[in-house]
């Protein structure tokens, strides 16, 4: 059974501070996601309006791989993004 995972995005050691999330290294990031997405793992996601980061939703089968899903987004390999991962139980 599946399950649905958050993904907590905010800058990473490689974040350049003081750059706007526009000026960060993220098309590889937004690349990954929309890839993602048209197979039906990513189910929704976004940056924050403040440009600090951003959350996704994703299915996957149990923690570990939901874990090597973000592993392999361009961004949180880079350090540009970090990210904390939440098992989610939608209610509605």
């Amino acid at each position: 059974m599946q399950k649905l995972y958050v993904l907590l995005y905010r800058p990473g050691h490689a974040w350049l501070t003081g750059k706007p999330m526009s000026e960060q290294a993220l098309d590889g990031h937004l690349r990954y996601l929309r890839s993602l997405h048209a197979e039906g793992i990513v189910k929704s996601g976004g940056p924050f309006a403040n440009g600090l980061g951003g959350l996704g939703i994703v299915q996957a089968a149990d923690l570990a791989e939901a874990e090597d899903l973000l592993a392999w987004d361009p961004a949180v390999r880079c350090g540009t993004l970090a990210a904390d991962i939440f098992e989610w139980r939608q209610i509605v």
